[in-house]
């Protein structure tokens, strides 16, 4: 990681970038490259005021967790001076032997199910920690989520050591 940031920063600097733009509004990493990158237009989320970000980023934009990260992207991309933007987005498209083979592992590991399910997924990577819910929050939700969906079934999916985290 050391090797590939030296790397970047090298490439960055060689070619005096003009704009920088960080599309992470979590990662304290992406900030540090963006203050590195020494361009002259920086932009970059916040999620709320702090001064701080006002010496990073030279145009700041507010980060709504409540909408659609493609639109928010979009609306960074209008923030740096994008005239037209395409919309059309790629269909995600789930297949009759997707569904069927998705339905055969959750068998698999929790018996016959029903066709209504409520699934909680506990995945942060590691490197961002701060993107790690803490287990109280996860049983907040799921503990308000069965008071209105008694009737489905709970999945929760994350990696092993995610698991062991939580117990």
């Amino acid at each position: 990681m050391i090797r590939s940031t030296i790397s970047v920063l090298r490439t960055i600097w060689i070619n005096k970038i003009n704009f920088y733009i960080d599309l992470d509004a979590y990662s304290h990493y992406s900030k540090v490259l963006t203050v590195l990158s020494c361009a002259q237009n920086r932009f970059g989320f916040y999620k709320y005021e702090r001064n701080i970000y006002k010496r990073i980023y030279t145009n700041l934009m507010f980060f709504n967790m409540r909408v659609p990260i493609s639109k928010t992207y979009l609306q960074m991309a209008r923030l740096v001076g994008c005239k037209i933007i395409e919309e059309n987005f790629y269909p995600f498209i789930i297949t009759e032997s997707d569904r069927m083979s998705c339905r055969r592992k959750l068998v698999s590991l929790v018996g016959n199910i029903s066709n209504s399910y409520v699934i909680i997924n506990l995945n942060a990577p590691d490197l961002c920690l701060e993107r790690r819910w803490p287990l109280q929050s996860f049983i907040q939700l799921i503990q308000s989520l069965h008071i209105i969906y008694s009737e489905k079934l709970f999945l929760i999916l994350g990696s092993s050591k995610q698991f062991n985290l939580m117990q």
